[in-house]
């Protein structure tokens, strides 16, 4: 008789494949899960960055394009909200906060994205200083002296501080030297004229004169910074003469023109005197340009106002008349009328040229002209972050 035994061992096959089924779901699960975290981990990481990135945008725009217009009026304390437009989506909003007269707590916040879970914003925070419109002016004239300066005929300088007949001048200021030099003893010094320098001191001995930045820094601004800034270009070698205002037909100011030949660069005359009333004021009472000349240049006759940058030497006659700044890279000639500068001027010396001041010239420093031309040029308009840890991620 034969016996049959039962298994005991029934559905193994099934629990076993349910188990392969359940370990390689939540094995497949898992890698989803650490899949979408990482995709997540890495989108916010995105949007993180891109908020980064237009917030360092909005604070470097407003830096760029600092408009005066912004923080007029403010206060210490004070603060305005600007939003510059950030290309590419994100959005930033500036936050500047007046601390004092030339420093701003700039906070920018910047954001992209609108979703709960598909946005990024990050702060950054910048400490910038608004540079000066005024300069630090060693002399009426400041020479490096590097060549021969002859000073002859009855040309003069003077750093009596004198106003223009300009509105809004403040009273006199003191007087600075009338010659500043590297080496008042020096053989390169040749003084013969009839015209007596005039200042406190007359002439002034200092390394300052010596040092090349003397003659590339100007006010926070940088020599290159100005040429970037010229509405008037030379090519080298170009005379400039009969130099005055033109006036259009509607009696507007004409800044048109800017050739060789009867260029304008302003009316620094106030004629009739200024009384108060814009209605005797001149067209081109308010035009400053920026002249630049790619290397040498003349100025033969006439008058106008503003800065000049001469990248070679300057030559100068015809009693030409100007107002402002001065900025020449080689060397400086006057000779016959010489010119009549109210202003400053900063010769850098060429290493062959001999520099010449005869004639009738009279370099004469004025604050005021100064300041004015630097304010209407913009120049005060500029900012940048300070020097060290101005810059913080603020998350």
């Amino acid at each position: 008789m034969r016996v049959t035994h039962r298994s005991e061992e029934r559905g193994v096959a099934l629990v076993t494949a349910l188990l392969v089924v359940v370990l390689v779901g939540a094995l497949i699960l898992g890698v989803f899960a650490t899949s979408l975290s990482d995709y997540r981990i890495g989108r916010n990481m995105l949007f993180q960055e891109r908020a980064l990135a237009a917030a360092e945008y909005g604070q470097n725009d407003v830096v760029r394009n600092w408009n005066t217009a912004w923080v007029t009026g403010m206060q210490p304390g004070d603060d305005t909200i600007l939003t510059p437009t950030v290309p590419g989506g994100g959005t930033a909003t500036v936050r500047l906060t007046r601390l004092n007269a030339s420093t701003f707590w700039m906070v920018s916040t910047g954001a992209v994205g609108s979703g709960v879970q598909t946005q990024g914003r990050r702060r950054t925070g910048v400490i910038v200083r608004r540079n000066s419109a005024t300069l630090n002016v060693l002399g009426a004239v400041t020479q490096r002296l590097t060549t021969t300066l002859t000073q002859s005929g009855s040309a003069y300088v003077s750093g009596v501080d004198s106003n223009p007949p300009w509105a809004g001048c403040s009273p006199a200021g003191p007087a600075v030297a009338g010659l500043a030099l590297p080496d008042t003893n020096s053989s390169d010094f040749v003084h013969s004229s009839s015209g007596v320098n005039q200042g406190n001191p007359p002439i002034l001995e200092s390394p300052i004169a010596d040092d090349t930045a003397t003659y590339s820094q100007f006010g926070g601004i940088t020599y290159t910074q100005l040429t970037s800034m010229a509405n008037i270009v030379y090519a080298a070698n170009s005379n400039a003469s009969n130099v005055q205002p033109a006036i259009l037909v509607d009696g507007t100011c004409d800044t048109s023109k800017k050739g060789t030949s009867a260029p304008n660069w302003g009316e620094p005359e106030r004629s009739p005197p200024w009384t108060g009333n814009p209605a005797v004021l001149p067209p081109c009472y308010n035009y400053f340009p920026v002249i630049w000349a790619k290397g040498k240049f003349q100025f033969s006759g006439g008058r106008g106002q503003g800065i000049i940058l001469v990248d070679g030497d300057f030559i100068a006659s015809g009693g030409t008349e100007f107002r402002g700044l001065i900025i020449v890279r080689g060397s400086f000639t006057t000779s016959g009328g010489g010119i009549k500068l109210m202003g400053a001027m900063f010769v850098k010396d060429s290493s062959t040229t001999k520099d010449v001041m005869s004639g009738s010239t009279v370099v004469q420093y004025s604050s005021c002209a100064l300041q004015t031309v630097m304010q209407n040029v913009g120049l005060g308009g500029f900012a940048q972050p300070v020097t060290r840890r101005a810059w913080a991620d603020m998350f």
